[in-house]
This record gives C-alpha cells, structure tokens and sequence, in this order.
C-alpha cells in the first residue's frame, strides 16, 4: 500500500469524524467539527507525531515536513530522523546542470502539490 492509500484512509476518517460530530452535512458545521477536533487514536495513527488537530485556519496542528523516498518499490520516510523508517540513498551519478534544474523543479512541484518531497535514487 502507497503512503497516498494511507493518506487518503486517514483523511477520510478525519471527514468521517467530523460529519458525525457536526450530525449535519452542513459545511460550516463539518468545518467546525473538524477544527474541534483533537484525536491521539482512530486517524490519528496515519499521520506523523499520532495526533489529528486544527487550527482556527482549518491547519493541522504540529505538521511537519516529511522527506519520503522510493527503496526497493516501497516508501520509506528519510527525514526528519524521528520518523525516519529508512536511511537515505544518495545518488553516486555525477549531476548535471540540465538534472539539476529538473530535480529542483520536481521538488518545488511536488511541495506545493503535496507537502513533502520524494526522492528517487
């Protein structure tokens, strides 16, 4: 199962959460549900640090960066080391200005797309 399966399961089960806590489909009070919200279990054990909290912008409380790699055909986290599963692979290639300029583009895409950065070795 990919890191974005699980992403997606625990993110659903956070909306499953607040829909049952709001007891409406309203979507201010599902909003409101969700930013009350303040799980150790359930969702929560999907997401670095096993906590599941929002700010008054709707911002997941104590979020932080996640640097996943590719090894071996699984995701592994390699940074930061408190939640690492993996140590880094680094490439032993010589690179060039052309690759440069495509892994910097890569990584700027896929933060703002996705809020972490993956490596390929």
């Amino acid at each position: 199962m990919t890191q974005e399966t699980v992403s997606t399961y625990g993110d659903l089960w956070i909306f499953k959460e607040a829909l049952e806590r709001a007891r409406t489909p309203d979507r201010r009070k599902v909003a409101e549900a969700i930013r009350a919200l303040d799980l150790t279990d359930g969702p929560a054990r999907f997401y670095p640090g096993g906590r599941v909290k929002f700010d008054d912008k709707g911002r997941r409380v104590g979020a932080t960066l996640l640097i996943v790699q590719w090894q071996n055909g699984a995701p592994e986290t390699v940074f930061p080391p408190a939640n690492a599963t993996a140590k880094p692979i680094w490439p032993e290639a010589v690179i060039t200005k052309d690759h440069e300029l495509a892994f910097t583009l890569a990584v700027r895409v896929d933060l703002m797309n996705h809020h972490r950065i993956c490596l390929a070795p």
